[in-house]
């Protein structure tokens, strides 16, 4: 085999695949981490997911090559021009890199074929839904809470005490769970700032591709529900609000420097917001204006770290707060955002 292709598209294939977190795969392994070449495809792949060329590649002669982990650690090197690869060679410019190739017939891949299309979004779209990994668990009992749900025009992630829904443009009428290594990959995929159209295909049944304009994301499904999310929104919260987020995350951060395992912080809803921790050496308080507040006063506590890891997604933003009694979860919404925070009983 025989191919030329420039360099700084070779980098930008390698830089993405460091989200297949292949370093993770077990020693016997270590031929899964190298580079597939398969005429016109240029193919990574960690056992559950895949990413693949769709940029130009000139095919001078068809064949298969596979180049091993420690010789693609060498091509990061070279950035400029092109380069031409044979079977056991990389010529880059008067340089010429000889190596061994691994067993092509042993590197696995995902050839099946994933042709149901289900919507198209955007780069940018897409970076927005996939804020909601935040509130994904690593959880080796219930799996399913390490992915993100897609279904309707929304994604969700959930774990025992936060969920975070984002939404946009777009509709799949399927319920589909993405499996950690696919949002991952994702991420380190695309263009945050892009409006470069993804499409989004389905096999019907465990695998899910994702096909940008240079690259094509394929990987496996997580099975399993979700709750329906719908049932813990609320359409007649009994308070609301609307407060800064940047300065109840800087409360909640100072407070936090306390650092006492489980600390708990309680929120004195009135004309305004107060905020209230307690640890076995201090006690610390503030005040925090709120506005467009209607409905009941209610006192509500929560653990310091899981209420911050909810406010820290509304940065720079004032942000509406519902309730519906002491005992029931916290909503923050804005743009296109939900999340949602349990709370902790108080005693009374």
């Amino acid at each position: 085999m025989k191919i030329k292709i420039y360099a700084k598209d070779l980098q930008n294939m390698l830089k993405k695949a460091k989200g297949l977190q292949l370093n993770k795969l077990t020693p016997y392994l270590e031929f899964q981490r190298g580079l597939l070449i398969e005429n016109n495809r240029l193919i990574m792949n960690n056992l559950k997911t895949q990413l693949e060329s769709k940029f130009h590649v000139d095919v001078l002669e068809p064949g298969k090559t596979l180049i091993p982990e420690q010789t693609l650690k060498m091509l990061e090197n070279f950035k400029k021009g092109e380069l031409t690869i044979t079977d056991n060679e990389i010529i880059h410019g008067t340089r010429k890199l000889k190596f061994i190739p691994g067993d092509v017939e042993e590197f696995s891949v995902i050839n099946n074929e994933i042709s149901e299309e289900l919507f198209t979004i955007t780069e940018k779209e897409l970076s927005h839904l996939l804020e909601v990994n935040y509130a994904t668990v690593s959880d080796e009992l219930r799996p399913v809470l390490r992915g993100i749900e897609m279904k309707h025009n929304r994604f969700v992630a959930l774990n025992s005490y936060y969920l975070s829904m984002r939404q946009a443009n777009f509709y799949c009428d399927k319920q589909i769970v993405l499996s950690e290594e696919v949002w991952k990959l994702l991420l380190k995929t695309l263009d945050k700032k892009s409006d470069a159209q993804v499409k989004v295909f389905w096999d019907g049944s465990n695998l899910v591709k994702f096909e940008f304009e240079d690259f094509i994301v394929k990987g496996e499904l997580y099975e399993g529900r979700f709750l329906d999310v719908t049932k813990v929104i609320y359409d007649n919260p009994e308070t609301e609000f609307i407060i800064n987020a940047n300065k109840l995350l800087d409360t909640l951060k100072l407070m936090d420097k306390l650092t006492e395992g489980r600390q708990l912080v309680t929120l004195k809803i009135t004309d305004k917001l107060i905020l209230e921790t307690k640890t076995s050496l201090n006690e610390m308080t503030d005040e925090i204006n709120i506005t467009e507040k209607y409905g009941e006063d209610v006192n509500i506590a929560f653990n310091i770290k899981y209420l911050i890891a909810v406010v820290n997604q509304y940065k720079n933003e004032n942000v509406k707060v519902q309730l519906k009694g002491p005992n029931a979860p916290m909503i923050l919404k804005s743009n296109n955002k939900l999340d949602l925070v349990l709370p902790v009983k108080l005693r009374e």
